[in-house]
């Protein structure tokens, strides 16, 4: 799910290229889980 998040992350970036709120309404749109998959990454941060 972490992989997933990312890579859906920077495929919006195609869309929308900064951190806008339009970039976040887009990443919602597809992943409405993302705020938790973006945590989830944050917590795996020092073993990668």
């Amino acid at each position: 799910n972490c992989i997933e998040y990312v890579v859906v992350h920077e495929l919006c970036h195609f869309i929308q290229p900064n951190h806008s709120q339009d970039f976040y309404r887009l990443l919602a749109a597809i992943r409405p889980d993302w705020k938790e998959q973006k945590q989830k990454l944050k917590q795996l941060q020092p073993y990668l």
